[in-house]
């Protein structure tokens, strides 16, 4: 065998060993290791889309930032009803009206306290989110989409994490792809609206993305990403002290794939994106610690964060676009705090809504 010959099979052996090492980490559950060979049980559709989108990539030398043409393959169907699209990465409840103009995320709450929802219940649970939903979409002309984080590749997409993409790289895949193919008008730029531990995720993908976004509204979510240098990402703008995840358990898996955001983000998000705080007048409960986010409660910690970035746009002589509403009565109910929810992205559609007001110079 020539030294050419010789290089190039080295070279392929790698990827797929690299293959098989990737498709272990998502898939440990049918992993096994033996003294002799690593063997991969695979038991579902799902899970066979995943090992060979591994080779694919890694026969191809490609990272998951070259996965953009995955995604035309996955369609949109109109429907009378919710419905669930299936990726290689994490299953989608999605709605699509009739003549849909605009996009809604849904980022859903987690109400699994000891985190071990399974896929089928963070299904079952992002299906309903829809549902309920539905009328409002109806309503507006509003296509929603929800993906079902949570578990396997995004666990940890409270801080924008993944394996072997993060969930915001996956959320800009869906809008790309099957989205746009859809809404056209969107031109990419989506309203966003997250819930408990879907607003965390949904704070860091504005302040990492606040390009693509239309209006957001936060539902109560426990931590934020705080403007502060001194604060580590995903708390703040500073570099990452360690790898530790919102309630003190390790995180695995890629960064964002802006990695720690730049400060800018920040500035856009406080000045140019129409955002709403929302949290119940009940919603009181007692938070674990998080680095730089002031006070104990949901309540104090939304306050605190509005303030900041009021601040934040008030320090780059603009007119801040972020606001706090107080959900009066309601405590950390999800479905209770969609009312209000949805009364505030409706004012934030009408026209003359949407614009930047970093044009507005503060006195």
């Amino acid at each position: 065998m020539s030294n050419r010959s010789k290089n190039v099979s080295e070279c392929g052996m790698r990827r797929l060993n690299g293959a098989k090492s990737a498709a272990a980490q998502v898939l440990p559950s049918h992993y096994e290791h033996t003294s002799r060979k690593h063997c991969l049980t695979l038991t579902s559709p799902f899970e066979w889309q995943t090992l060979l989108l591994f080779l694919l990539m890694f026969s191809q030398g490609l990272s998951a930032s070259d996965l953009g043409p995955v995604n035309k393959k996955w369609k949109m169907n109109l429907t009378e009803t919710p419905a669930v699209l299936t990726t290689p990465f994490a299953c989608v409840a999605y709605y699509v009206p009739r003549e849909p103009r605009r996009v809604l995320v849904l980022a859903s709450g987690y109400p699994w306290d000891d985190g071990t929802a399974s896929t089928e219940q963070l299904r079952t649970y992002t299906l309903h989110d829809v549902e309920r939903w539905r009328a409002f979409a109806d309503r507006n002309h509003v296509l929603i989409v929800a993906p079902c984080f949570g578990s396997n590749h995004f666990a940890g997409y409270r801080e924008l994490r993944g394996n072997p993409i993060t969930p915001d790289t996956f959320l800009n895949m869906l809008i790309d792809g099957p989205v746009s193919e859809r809404v056209p008008v969107a031109g990419g730029r989506f309203s966003l609206h997250g819930h408990s531990a879907g607003a965390q995720f949904s704070a860091r993908y504005l302040v990492a993305h606040p390009e693509r976004l239309e209006a957001v509204v936060l539902s109560a979510p426990s931590t934020y990403p705080f403007p502060k240098m001194d604060v580590p990402w995903p708390y703040g703008e500073g570099v990452e002290a360690n790898n530790f995840g919102a309630w003190g358990a390790p995180v695995t898996g890629a960064l964002s794939e802006s990695n720690r955001p730049s400060p800018k983000g920040w500035v856009r998000a406080a000045t140019s994106v129409p955002l709403t705080v929302i949290v119940g007048s009940q919603d009181r409960e007692t938070r674990p610690p998080a680095p730089g986010n002031f006070g104990v409660s949901r309540l104090d910690r939304g306050i605190a964060w509005v303030r900041e970035m009021q601040g934040l746009a008030k320090q780059n002589h603009c007119a801040s676009t972020v606001r706090f509403r107080l959900a009066k009565g309601i405590s950390h109910d999800e479905t209770a705090m969609m009312i209000p929810a949805q009364s505030v992205l409706e004012e934030l559609w009408r026209p003359g809504e949407l614009k930047d007001r970093c044009s507005e110079p503060i006195d």
